[in-house]
């Protein structure tokens, strides 16, 4: 399917292409674009807006379309038929033109000075390779989930990057997918193990020597609309299953480092349940946490038996292979 744009020409070396993944959020597809088109410039700068319709309504493609139409940055439309979020980032990493590659969803909601926030941070030091940004609450009515509020500068590292990084609100160059590949389609929403997409593909950048910062000038709001402790329970238990599939997929490598992440969050969580006095509902939810973890181990093995009997190789879906390589020595 061709995907209309207004400027099929390629863009400049260092400009932008912003990639937005969209999925039954027609109703908040809108407001996401119209924040986008309302950013602030600079001159020199030079972006496009990639739209990546993960298998949804054609209101959402029309949508698409009307901005396209009417707007004075290129906006492109690329549909993915198949839900996982994973493959829809994936999709926008090939259509994508730009030399850095901006990620934000249809939920979310950026500062006037994003953009141009993100374009400076990499103008100002060529090692930088990954930039996460700030992830506040848009509604204040919404339950403070979803979001990443630290107000100092960090540099993201091998036992930070679950907390500092995340595809709702991150950009990096090109180089980095040239180095590691795309978004492991088994991780993330629509996939068996729910989440973990970006934080797999942060950590694997990380392994080969890249640098990644945390700044919270880079600044969204997330309009999640989660408002129920149902809600708040679904998505903890995504980020914990997801987390032990993880956990398992570099332990399968034999990945030290995330060896010593696993023991420690599991070994902190059984003595919660079997040693320290806390109160039964402490131990009830520790409990409940180390069984998720545990369940996202299993669910590796069977993602991995189900390949195995299938004939498929790892990778079989992606134009954009994982690469997980070697370490090489860090910079930082």
């Amino acid at each position: 399917m061709n995907e209309p744009s207004i400027n099929e020409k390629p863009l400049s070396r260092d400009s932008i292409s912003v990639v937005v993944c969209t999925y039954k959020r027609a109703d908040k597809l809108p407001h996401c674009l119209n924040k986008l088109l309302a950013m602030n410039g600079a001159d020199g700068l030079r972006w496009e807006i990639v739209c990546v319709d993960s298998n949804t309504t054609s209101e959402s493609r029309q949508i698409i379309e009307e901005f396209a139409r009417s707007s004075p940055i290129p906006i492109r439309y690329v549909f993915e038929p198949d839900p996982r979020l994973s493959l829809a980032r994936n999709a926008g990493l090939r259509h994508a033109s730009g030399d850095i590659l901006a990620f934000t969803d249809d939920d979310c909601l950026v500062d006037p000075n994003w953009l141009v926030t993100i374009w400076k941070e990499f103008r100002a030091d060529d090692s930088l390779a990954i930039l996460a940004g700030r992830l506040e609450l848009h509604n204040p009515d919404d339950l403070p989930i979803c979001i990443r509020t630290f107000r100092d500068r960090i540099p993201i590292g091998p036992t930070s990057f679950f907390s500092l990084s995340g595809t709702s609100n991150m950009a990096f160059r090109r180089r980095v997918v040239d180095a590691i590949g795309g978004f492991d389609p088994e991780f993330g929403p629509g996939a068996s193990l729910l989440a973990a997409e970006d934080s797999d593909f942060v950590y694997r950048a990380l392994k080969v020597g890249l640098t990644a910062i945390y700044s919270p000038d880079v600044l969204i709001f997330h309009d999640h609309g989660r408002r129920t402790m149902a809600e708040r329970r679904k998505v903890e238990r995504a980020y914990v299953i997801s987390r032990g599939a993880f956990y398992l997929k570099h332990i399968l490598t034999w990945d030290s480092q995330v060896m010593r992440l696993a023991y420690w969050e599991s070994n902190r969580l059984a003595k919660q349940v079997l040693l320290k006095p806390d109160p039964e509902e402490a131990r009830v939810d520790a409990a409940r946490l180390l069984g998720y973890l545990l369940k996202g181990a299993f669910l590796y093995l069977w993602v991995q038996t189900r390949r195995v009997a299938g004939g498929s190789s790892s990778n079989h879906e992606l134009d954009l292979p994982v690469k997980s390589g070697r370490p090489a020595v860090h910079s930082r």
